[in-house]
C-alpha cells in the first residue's frame, strides 16, 4: 500500500467538489479517469475503509491509502523475450531513442500490434513492454502500460510511453493540447502540385466499418462519433523514375484522429503506398503501407532541466509548439540501415535549452523496406537533403 495521504486545505480548494475521484486525482496527479479506474477497482481506502464510490465526500483531515494492484488476467503467456521474437522477429528491430525514470520513445517497426486483444493471437508491442521494461507497472488498472498514443500496425515510427503515473498524465495533456506530436513520412501514388491543407469531420465510413471517411455536419445525424480533423501535406520529392508517379510528402496533424492522414488523402484522391483498404491499386500492392512517424516532439514531464548534454539543439523553433529555437549543433552515429542523412543522433531538443519547456524532438530511423523503396525510386542526393530534420521543420514554420 502506498503512503497515506492526510487532505489538506490546498487538495480540497483544487477541486471543484470534494468528491473522492476529484481529490484523488488531485493528490495522485493524475487523470480523474484514472482516478476512478482506481475506485472501480477497489485500490482506494478512506479513513482505512475500502471506498468503491467515487462520489463519496471528501473532508479536511481525511486520510486516503492506495492499495497495490490486483493481479490483472493474461490473455496469453510469454515468459521471455526469446519466446516473442521467436514468433515476431520484428521485436529485434524495436529500438530505443530515449529512456529515462519518467518514460522512453520507441522505433516501433512495421507489423506489431500496440494494444492485445481477446482475437489476437500474436505478441503485442504490450507483451514487448512487460518482458523488457519492468519499471513499467500497469497504471491504474488498465492495460495500456504507458501507452499514451497509438500507432496502426502497418504504421512504424516515434512512440512515447509513460513510466509513471505523474508521466502519463502530463504525456496526455500534452497529446490534448497538442504541444506533443508528429511530423510523418509517407509515400504516395499521384503527387501532390503543392502543399495542401485538409479540414474536414471525419467518421465510420458507412460501408465498411474498417475505415474511416470525410462527413460533413449534416451527416452527423446518422453517424456517432463524428470528429473534427486536420492535416498538412508538404511535398518533399518525386520520383524521377519515368514510369512512375510517385512522391515522398510530408504530414503534420494537427488533431489526432484514427486513420487520420489515410482517409485525408483518400479525400484528395491520393493513396498512400501499399494502403489497399483506402484505395491504393498501384503496382506496388504487396507493400505494406510505407507511412512513418519520422520526429515526435514532446516537452519533457519534468522539465528540460533533468537532460543529459547529448542532446542537440535545433535551429528553427517547431511552429505552434516553441518558439525560442536560436542554433544548430549536429553530431553523427553510424546506423548502417539507415540513408546518410539518417545517420545523425536519434534525439534532439529544439528549444532554448534553459528552458523548462523547451520541447525534446525526437527522430526515428526509417526501416530498411521504406529505404529500400526510395533508393530504387528516388534521387539519393536529393533525399539526403529532404530528408534533413531542420528540412521537415521549415516546410512547416
Amino acid at each position: 500500500m502506498q503512503n497515506a495521504i492526510i487532505i489538506t486545505q490546498k487538495a480540497l480548494d483544487a477541486t471543484p467538489k470534494p468528491r473522492l475521484d476529484s481529490v484523488l486525482s488531485v493528490c495522485l496527479q493524475i487523470p480523474r479517469a484514472q482516478a476512478l479506474q482506481l475506485i472501480k477497482h477497489q485500490q482506494i481506502l478512506l479513513n482505512d475503509t475500502l471506498c468503491t464510490k467515487a462520489s463519496a465526500q471528501v473532508a479536511l483531515g481525511d486520510v486516503l491509502g492506495v492499495l497495490t494492484p490486483h493481479s490483472q488476467p493474461q490473455t496469453r503467456d510469454y515468459d521471455s523475450l526469446e519466446a516473442i521474437t521467436e514468433l515476431k522477429p520484428e521485436f529485434l528491430d524495436i529500438e530505443i531513442l530515449h529512456q529515462d525514470s519518467e518514460f522512453l520513445v520507441i522505433n516501433k517497426p512495421p507489423n506489431i500490434v500496440i494494444h492485445e486483444a481477446p482475437s489476437l493471437k500474436e505478441p503485442t508491442l504490450v507483451d514487448w513492454i512487460k518482458l523488457t521494461q519492468s519499471p513499467i507497472r500497469n497504471l491504474c488498472g488498465d492495460l495500456r502500460y504507458g501507452i499514451v498514443h497509438r500507432l496502426d500496425r502497418q504504421t512504424s515510427g516515434a512512440l512515447a510511453i509513460a513510466k509513471t503515473p505523474q508521466a502519463h498524465n502530463a504525456l496526455s495533456a500534452q497529446l490534448k493540447s497538442r504541444q506533443m506530436g508528429r511530423y510523418y513520412l509517407a509515400l504516395i501514388a499521384n503527387p501532390l502540385k503543392k502543399a495542401t491543407i485538409v479540414e474536414c469531420y471525419l467518421g465510420r465510413h458507412p460501408k465498411n466499418r474498417l475505415k474511416m471517411t470525410k462527413l460533413t455536419r449534416h451527416d452527423a445525424r446518422a453517424h456517432t462519433g463524428l470528429r473534427y480533423s486536420k492535416s498538412v501535406f508538404a511535398p518533399l520529392l518525386d520520383c524521377t523514375h519515368s514510369r512512375q508517379s510517385l512522391q515522398l510528402v510530408a504530414v503534420k496533424l494537427f488533431t489526432g484522429r484514427t486513420h487520420q492522414i489515410r482517409a485525408h488523402l483518400e479525400s484528395l484522391g491520393r493513396h498512400i503506398i501499399g494502403d489497399t483498404l483506402y484505395g491504393y491499386k498501384g503496382e506496388f500492392g504487396e507493400y505494406r503501407v510505407l507511412l512513418h512517424a519520422y520526429l515526435m516532439y514532446v516537452s519533457h514531464p519534468k522539465g528540460s532541466s533533468i537532460l543529459s548534454q547529448e542532446h542537440c539543439l535545433l535551429s528553427r523553433f517547431v511552429k505552434g509548439v516553441n518558439p525560442s529555437c536560436s542554433s544548430l549543433r549536429d553530431h553523427t552515429a553510424s546506423k548502417s540501415h539507415c540513408l546518410d542523412s539518417l545517420d545523425s543522433t536519434t534525439s534532439l531538443v529544439a528549444g532554448d535549452s534553459d528552458s523548462i519547456d523547451s520541447p525534446l524532438v525526437f527522430k526515428a530511423p526509417l526501416f530498411a523496406d521504406m529505404i529500400a523503396f526510395l533508393e530504387r525510386y528516388f534521387d539519393k542526393d536529393k533525399l539526403n537533403e529532404v530528408l534533413s530534420p531542420r528540412y521537415i521543420l521549415d516546410c512547416f514554420a
